[in-house]
């Protein structure tokens, strides 16, 4: 089929392994944190990031959730994962879409994390800081877009 198995190329060929080979060949390991790591590797690519998205393992959805390339229609499929801990890499990762966000910082299971998420929007961190239970406004209070110095 054309197909190259990099690990057995013959010896007189000048074909080496590139690295999105080698993260292709990994991304198909029978260990679930083995793909956990080629779907935390910000080299890794969509393609990659996709499948472990869908992978029927917790660890490489969160890991999928958590990297900073992973799609945002693909956070926002997430953000509605059964496990908890790939909900909580939705709401931890900068690049999940702000309506994410805001929807992620109205569940108590998810809030913390949302509302300590440099990119939740203001008007979600104001009503937090307004009306939202001591733990709420403890993540508003430490969100790093409160961190400038023009902040205090």
């Amino acid at each position: 089929d054309g197909a190259r198995n990099p690990w057995s190329a013959p010896t007189t060929e000048l074909w080496a392994p590139t690295a999105t080979d080698v993260l292709a060949d990994l991304a198909a390991d029978d260990n679930a944190v083995v793909r956990a790591a080629v779907a935390g590797n910000p080299a890794c690519g969509n393609v990659l990031v996709l499948r472990a998205a869908s992978d029927p393992a917790p660890e490489p959805r969160k890991a999928a959730a958590a990297n900073r390339a992973c799609p945002p229609t693909t956070l926002e499929s997430l953000a509605e994962d059964p496990c908890l801990e790939v909900r909580h890499a939705v709401a931890d990762n900068p690049s999940t879409p702000a309506g994410v966000l805001e929807r992620l910082a109205e569940q108590p299971s998810t809030q913390t994390a949302a509302l300590s998420n440099i990119s939740c929007p203001q008007t979600v961190l104001a009503a937090a800081a307004r009306n939202g239970p001591n733990r709420a406004r403890r993540a508003v209070a430490g969100n790093p877009q409160f961190r400038r110095r023009s902040a205090c």
